[in-house]
């Protein structure tokens, strides 16, 4: 796709006696320039959680060489360096230190003498190294959009295993001052993210989104054109449908969060696979569990209010270290967990100042390539037709954000299809939920429209669930709508094997729980999402709903 993404200048910070000055210098996003200017009523709040969002940005940074071709070459030519070092271990290993000193000293004379070409030239590589690749491709262009009632700021970390996105309320903002709606990315640099730290409280701090051209502070340097990577529209995509899936919520106070910091930091890391437990019992206090070391934590005023018990438990748990700072201003810590699968959503409600914290399943994993979230609900485009979708559209993108039962009153359509729309642009880069006012805000990535089959999973397993599909293979067993949910079993005949894989769809036509018994199910359970047997019977069984005769009623 042509996106050209050009940078007018970097983004900088400057400070006075009297004031600081946030100039956020966004990209040319192919018509998208969303701007802003105001004051910011709570700078020291604003620090705190942009401390946390850079923290996030650089958390896995690891410096790499990317390519030692020309070195092992160089190396090849002038292998004197090798030899001599050859000779000097062999002769420290033989001869004495004190009878041969004076040998030895001109050995090493000599050793040095002609390691220095090599010396040069390594520094000179990762000189230019540093100067030319180091925030290019160890820092990722973070997103920052303004709204009209808020402005916020989403990144991954360098392996696209950890979210954040940073809320700012306009409440916080005041003398606002040119504000024009939009999505870009913004230029980022650890020079910026040092200077955060400088601003004070008894400084008034100016916010700056966009650039005046007008402007003689700002220098025009052509830093060139930036292309988006597909991994990271996918990972943004995938955390878009992640945020629709049915959540658990959970509060806890900001001592919880600083005792569980503690227990994570006092402890060693260690070697095997660690990981967190909720163990949630309705009306009682929740129960962290940090394993393998059975360490129990009592929530003392946290109480689950939640209908069923559950056990949860996900892989990632050193990083929630990373919120520790935000213990002084947390009111309220939201997590939100999805039974049987990640992600796990941490929400820190800091009064107009939110930090969300999306954690992956994978220790080594990321949003991007091992994960098939989209893939837990089908594309159900062809459930709502193009003029509907037009019109919902136009309806999220003029109130900018909203909720489907407004837009279904005002519409006058079946809730379910509005739904189903507005989890379709979360797919495509339209929209994305917003877990802190339980509202879909309209976001668009590009101004140019995205195709989101380009970006979805490798498609291996939704390619076998249609060839199953295509060649008869698959057939529904057994279709019932218990407590207005919809269970699914059928039989999937894979080569010579028939399986028999279950799941249970709600009534937003999510699917939160699933069995089967074939080997990718029980590697993985759901943590890279449904297999290519589960699918294959709910993408069957909307076939089969399809039809009036065999379609159930859903009660509502």
């Amino acid at each position: 796709m042509p996106f050209d993404l050009k940078h007018e200048t970097k983004t900088e910070l400057l400070h006075s006696s009297k004031q600081s000055l946030l100039r956020f210098i966004l990209a040319d996003n192919n018509g998208q320039n969303p701007q802003i200017n105001a004051i910011l009523k709570n700078p020291i709040v604003f620090r705190e959680a942009f401390a946390v969002f850079n923290s996030i940005v650089n958390f896995d940074v690891s410096f790499q060489l990317r390519n030692n071709n020309s070195y092992e070459a160089w190396l090849r030519q002038n292998n004197l360096a090798c030899e001599l070092l050859k000779r000097r271990t062999r002769k420290l290993h033989n001869v004495e230190f004190d009878a041969n000193k004076a040998e030895l000293k001109k050995f090493m004379k000599e050793n040095k003498r002609s390691l220095l070409p090599y010396q040069k030239a390594q520094k000179r590589y990762l000189r230019y190294l540093y100067q030319k690749y180091l925030e290019k491709f160890l820092v990722m262009e973070p997103w920052l959009s303004v709204h009209s009632d808020e402005v916020f700021f989403e990144t991954f970390s360098y392996s696209q295993k950890l979210y954040c996105r940073l809320s700012v309320d306009v409440d916080l903002l005041e003398n606002i001052k040119n504000q024009k709606y939009g999505t870009t990315m913004f230029s980022y640099s650890t020079n910026f993210s040092e200077a955060i730290e400088k601003i004070r409280d008894y400084k008034q701090t100016h916010i700056s989104v966009g650039l005046n051209k007008e402007d003689p502070v700002s220098a025009h340097i052509d830093l060139g054109t930036i292309p988006p990577e597909r991994d990271y529209i996918r990972g943004l995509l995938q955390m878009n449908t992640a945020m629709n899936l049915s959540f658990i919520q959970i509060d806890l106070q900001p001592i919880d969060l600083h005792n569980l910091s503690y227990l994570l930091t006092k402890r060693k890391k260690l070697t095997e696979a660690s990981a967190i437990r909720y163990e949630l019992i309705p009306g009682e206090k929740v129960k962290i569990i940090l394993e393998p070391e059975n360490k129990i934590l009592e929530c003392s005023l946290s109480v689950y209010d939640g209908a069923k018990s559950l056990n949860i438990r996900h892989v990632l748990r050193e990083e929630i270290k990373l919120l520790s700072r935000l213990v002084p201003q947390i009111e309220k810590l939201s997590v939100f967990l999805y039974d049987s699968v990640s992600p796990v959503f941490y929400l820190a409600r800091m009064g107009e100042i939110n930090l969300t914290l999306g954690l992956s399943a994978w220790i080594a994993g990321d949003w991007t390539r091992k994960g098939a979230i989209d893939l837990l609900r089908p594309n159900s485009n062809a459930a709502v037709d193009d003029f509907s979708r037009v019109r919902i559209l136009k309806e999220v993108s003029e109130n900018r954000i909203t909720t489907a039962e407004s837009i279904s009153q005002k519409l006058k359509m079946p809730h379910d299809v509005v739904l189903s729309a507005l989890q379709s642009f979360a797919q495509e880069g339209l929209v994305f939920y917003d877990f802190n006012k339980n509202k879909y805000r309209y976001r668009k990535l590009f101004d140019l429209d995205i195709d989101a089959s380009q970006y979805r999973f490798a498609d291996e397993i939704e390619a076998k669930a249609r060839y199953f599909i295509s060649q008869n293979s698959v057939q529904i067993d057994n279709l019932d709508n218990l407590n207005n949910q919809l269970h699914i079993a059928g039989t999937v005949r894979d080569k010579a094997i028939e399986y028999q894989p279950e799941i249970v769809i709600d009534q937003n036509n999510r699917m939160i729980s699933a069995s089967c018994f074939c080997h990718y199910y029980a590697s993985h359970k759901l943590n890279l999402g449904p297999c290519e047997h589960m699918l294959a019977i709910r993408l069957k069984s909307q076939d089969r709903q399809s039809e009036p005769t065999a379609r159930p009623e859903l009660t509502k």
